[in-house]
């Protein structure tokens, strides 16, 4: 299994696995909500301290499409760890 997929494990899916005590799969269900937390505010504090497009060139239609982008990529990492 690799981290894309461990991610998105659910308790039906862990039981699948061979892992049969439910406390277990709980346990494994609450580190897998850390690792997500985690992720996520990685992305969230690099995504904070990268200089704005619109900080190097002074242009504001840039600001724009810098806040696209990063709603993009937090979309992007979402649907990939919770939408599977």
């Amino acid at each position: 299994i690799d981290g894309e997929k461990l991610l998105v494990l659910d308790g039906s899916k862990m039981k699948a696995m061979g892992i049969k005590s439910s406390k277990d799969r709980d346990q494994l269900k609450t580190k897998i909500k850390e690792l997500k937390n985690l992720e996520l505010n990685r992305l969230r504090e690099r995504l904070l301290t990268q200089p704005s497009l619109s900080q190097r060139s002074g242009r504001s239609e840039k600001k724009s499409r810098s806040s696209s982008l990063t709603k993009i990529k937090e979309r992007r990492f979402f649907s990939s760890s919770f939408g599977k």
